[in-house]
C-alpha cells in the first residue's frame, strides 16, 4: 500500500499531500524528512531509493519546478506506481498550465462514440472560453452530417461540412483554413467511427492526420468493455503508425466514455495509460453536454485503496 502521495516544489515546499497511515498532521514531520532525502538524491540523478520496507519514487516537472512523489511498500508493482505518478503530473499540470487553453489548437477526435464531440465542444466553450468550430468529416455513416447540424445549432458552434462525397482529409484541410482565417481557437474534426481492423477506413484516417498535422489526436473508447478497450486502443494506435508515412504519429490522448457505469473500477483507465504512455484527457460520465470531466487523480487513488 501507499504511505504518502505528495506534490512539492524543488525548494521543498509541500503543495499537496495525502497520508494513508496515521493522521494527516502526524505525518508531516516524517514526510518532510522524506522530501529532504528525495531532493538530495535527485541531485545524484536517481529517481527512487529504498528506506526500510518503503520505496520513494518521484518524477520532476522542471518547467514548473515541481516534484511528484509516492512513498509505498515494496509489495506494489512499479508499473502501477509509475502510472499513478503520471496521472498526478498530468492532472496537476492541466490545472496550472493547461494545454487545452493554448490558442490555435486543432483537435482530431477518433471516435468510437461520436457523442463525445459535443461534450468536448461544450467543455472548451464553457470552461476554456475558447471559440470552437467543428468540421464534418464523417461521410461514411448515414445521417452523420444532419446530426452534426442539429448539435452545432444547440451549442451555437459553427459547422464546416461538404456533405458525403468529398475526401475527409480535404474537407478537414479546408475547415482548418477557414477556422484560422476567422480566428477560431479550436477546430474539432468529426471523423467516422471505425474498427481498427477496417483497412480502408484506417488508411483514410492516417491520410487525414498526415495532411492536416493536428496538434492533438484523441482516441475515444468505452470504459465499460474493460480489456477489450485496451486491445482496441493498441491495434488502433498501431494501425495509425502502419498506414502512415515516415513521419507517422500515433494518438496523443484518450477520451474514455461511460466512466460512470464502471463504479469504482479504474483498471481499464490505468491500463490504457500504461499501454500507450498517453494521458486520459477526459472521461464521459453521462449523456448530456456537461457530462464530461477530467480524470481526478484522487478519485483513482481512493478507488485503488478501497
Amino acid at each position: 500500500m501507499f504511505d504518502y502521495v505528495c506534490i512539492f516544489t524543488t525548494g521543498g515546499a509541500i503543495l499537496w499531500y495525502r497520508a494513508f497511515c496515521g493522521s494527516q498532521d502526524s505525518m508531516l514531520e516524517p514526510l518532510n524528512a522524506f522530501i529532504k532525502s528525495i531532493l538530495l538524491e535527485e541531485k545524484s540523478a536517481k529517481t527512487h531509493f529504498n528506506v526500510g520496507d518503503c520505496i520513494l519514487k518521484w518524477k520532476v516537472q522542471n518547467d514548473l519546478q515541481l516534484v511528484f512523489a509516492i512513498i509505498y511498500k515494496e509489495i506494489l508493482q512499479l508499473a502501477l506506481v509509475e502510472d499513478l505518478i503520471d496521472l498526478m503530473r498530468y492532472e496537476f499540470t492541466q490545472k496550472v498550465h493547461p494545454q487545452l487553453t493554448r490558442k490555435g489548437s486543432v483537435y482530431v477526435d477518433l471516435p468510437s462514440h461520436f457523442d463525445e464531440h459535443w461534450r468536448v465542444a461544450y467543455y472548451l466553450k464553457t470552461k476554456g472560453n475558447l471559440r470552437v468550430m467543428i468540421a464534418g468529416c464523417d461521410n461514411f455513416r448515414s445521417g452523420a452530417i444532419e446530426q452534426l447540424q442539429t448539435h452545432c445549432a444547440c451549442l451555437d458552434v459553427p459547422l464546416y461540412e461538404k456533405g458525403y462525397k468529398d475526401d475527409p482529409a480535404i474537407i478537414a484541410k479546408e475547415a482548418l483554413q477557414e477556422a484560422k482565417s476567422k480566428g477560431y481557437d479550436v477546430l474539432l474534426i468529426d471523423t467516422a467511427g471505425r474498427m481498427q481492423g477496417n483497412e480502408n477506413l484506417m488508411k483514410a484516417l492516417a491520410k487525414l492526420v498526415k495532411i492536416n498535422n493536428p496538434d492533438v489526436v484523441l482516441f475515444v473508447g468505452e470504459a465499460l468493455v474493460g480489456n477489450d478497450a485496451i486491445d482496441q486502443l493498441t491495434k488502433f494506435n498501431q494501425s495509425l503508425i502502419d498506414y502512415g508515412d515516415a513521419n507517422c504519429r500515433a494518438i496523443d490522448g484518450i477520451v474514455l466514455t461511460k466512466f460512470d457505469t464502471v463504479d469504482e473500477k479504474v483498471g481499464t483507465a490505468l491500463n490504457m495509460v500504461y499501454t500507450t504512455g498517453k494521458p486520459i484527457v477526459f472521461v464521459g460520465v453521462g449523456q448530456k453536454y456537461p457530462h464530461l470531466k477530467k480524470l481526478n487523480v484522487q478519485t483513482v487513488i481512493s478507488a485503488l485503496m478501497s
